[in-house]
């Protein structure tokens, strides 16, 4: 058996060449054990920020949808009074629904059967669309 020798300033320290394959086989298993630990450390890691991105951004996609409020298209019947025009109706009720009033009184005119604006009179009844956001029953 041979005997190896390593000396620094402060000792001296003698392995035979099995106690020194013993050795270095350890720290050879100890290193690829770190390495793999480190590994799977790091792919946790990924996991956990990949995981994390897509979970909050789907809540908040979730709470972008809810904090709008919910509003119902509701229709009301309407007297026509005196001298009262449907640009003036529509004027009142129209919101931003529609992309503006004459868009909103054609969709009136469809729903009543109204080929003409004139047809309109005092004491004509019109059903009327309009949207809330109450919920009614």
């Amino acid at each position: 058996m041979s005997t190896i020798v390593y000396r620094n300033h402060w000792s001296c320290v003698t392995y035979n060449r099995d106690e020194l394959r013993r050795k270095r086989n350890l720290q050879k298993k100890h290193l690829q054990e770190t390495k793999r630990k480190l590994f799977f450390v790091t792919i946790s890691i990924i996991l956990i920020m990949t995981l994390g991105s897509v979970f909050g951004s789907f809540m908040s996609s979730a709470k972008a949808i809810t904090s709008q409020p919910q509003e119902y298209k509701y229709f009301t019947t309407y007297t026509v009074s005196y001298n009262e025009t449907l640009w003036e109706i529509a004027s009142f009720y129209a919101d931003s629904h529609y992309d503006g009033i004459s868009d909103y009184i054609d969709e009136v005119k469809r729903m009543n059967h109204i080929d003409n604006i004139d047809e309109i009179r005092a004491g004509s009844v019109l059903l009327i669309p309009y949207y809330s956001s109450e919920h009614l029953q």
